[in-house]
């Protein structure tokens, strides 16, 4: 989420807002994104306007498609806007309940919300709405909230109630991500940089990541943990080009033979 990349669920609701300000526009279909923890890449909407609207209904759509790709020219050059016309559409949000999903689309927590001030660059807290979803008598906001305090976690999840209760909507949290606090006094990191070094000539880079881990969650059921997390190499990860390097799987299964060796 530091990469800056485009979330298509947001891009989507500023397009509708500014669609909304100028025109007379009927939601009838809105749904992006596949998974929570996943930046969402696409997003797709079907909506209703006047005849005589269309041409600039499009042109404005053209034209935010020309200022995404400028803001984006980096993280996602490649962002588009495709616009074509429906066929046989007969079922309409009114125009309160377009109002209240688009507010809602454009304005929910999404992104960096806190920069660690103990450790450049990283991410503290952020959210990322990852999933919209259409049924068949309500629209489904699904996000992801990420912290490693957890005071910023609870604050971003409120942002989202206090929107959602705004609009009479129901906000249900069907799971919390511990916390994990980067601790500089840990013992096991110390000895886990011992062992790289004998083994490879040189001191590891230690880093802390912006991610869900599993040792947020043992250091909520068994108590205040002294841990360290480490793996191969991964990239891409939670996209459909996800890929491991082999050679890494290796390499950290050595390590951690060592590792254990020296664990008194």
């Amino acid at each position: 989420i530091h990469k800056g990349r485009g979330n298509s669920n947001k891009l989507m609701g500023r397009l509708l807002k500014a669609l909304k300000d100028k025109f007379e526009i009927k939601l009838v279909h809105l749904e992006g994104g596949s998974k929570n923890n996943a930046i969402p890449r696409e997003a797709d909407v079907i909506f209703t306007v006047k005849k005589e609207d269309l041409e600039n209904v499009k042109a404005l759509i053209k034209e935010f498609e020309g200022i995404f790709k400028h803001e984006l020219k980096v993280s996602d050059p490649s962002v588009t806007l495709e616009v074509t016309e429906a066929k046989n559409v007969t079922e309409n949000f009114t125009l309160k309940a377009t109002s209240e999903v688009i507010d809602v689309l454009y304005l929910y927590p999404n992104g960096i919300n806190s920069m660690s001030m103990s450790m450049d660059g990283l991410v503290e807290s952020s959210t990322n709405l990852g999933v919209v979803t259409t049924t068949e008598d309500s629209v489904v906001f699904d996000s992801a909230v990420r912290s490693s305090v957890k005071s910023l976690k609870d604050e971003i999840t409120n942002r989202a109630r206090a929107l959602t209760e705004l609009v009479s909507g129901e906000f249900i949290v069907t799971s919390s991500y511990p916390e994990w606090e980067y601790d500089s006094d840990s013992k096991i990191r110390g000895l886990c940089v011992d062992v790289y070094e004998k083994m490879n000539g040189k001191k590891p880079e230690i880093v802390a990541i912006h991610a869900g881990v599993e040792c947020g969650l043992f250091n909520e059921r068994l108590g205040n943990l002294d841990m360290i997390s480490f793996g191969p190499n991964l990239y891409d990860v939670h996209t459909p080009n996800e890929h491991m390097s082999i050679k890494s799987v290796q390499n950290v299964w050595e390590y951690l033979l060592e590792v254990l060796k020296n664990i008194k």
